[in-house]
C-alpha cells in the first residue's frame, strides 16, 4: 500500500475528506520526526514505540582492496511494534 492508499483508507475509515486525512498523516509524521530529531522516543501503547539508536563506531576491511576503514557512530531511527500490533498480525 502506497501513501495515497493509506490516506484514501484512513479517509474512508474515519468518514472524512482526503484533504484533512492528507494532512493528518502529514502532522502525524512530521511530529513523530520533530520527537526523534529532539532525541525523545515516540510511544504509541498499543502500537509500538519509535526511538533512536545508535551504531557505535567500528573498524571494517574492504574485501576487495583489504583496505582498513573507520566506520563512524551513527544515529538511526528504530520502530518496535508493541504487542497489540503483534498479536493482530500473527
Amino acid at each position: 500500500m502506497n501513501k495515497n492508499e493509506f490516506i484514501s483508507r484512513v479517509a474512508k475509515k474515519g468518514g472524512m475528506t482526503k484533504g484533512v486525512a492528507d494532512l493528518a498523516l502529514d502532522v502525524i509524521l512530521e511530529t513523530i520526526q520533530d520527537a526523534l530529531v529532539e532525541g525523545e522516543s515516540v510511544h504509541l501503547v498499543g502500537f509500538g514505540t519509535f526511538d533512536i539508536t545508535k551504531r557505535k563506531a567500528t573498524l571494517i576491511r574492504n574485501p576487495r582492496t583489504g583496505k582498513e576503514m573507520d566506520l563512524p557512530e551513527i544515529k538511526t531511527p528504530r520502530f518496535r511494534p508493541g504487542m497489540t500490533l503483534r498479536r493482530i498480525v500473527r
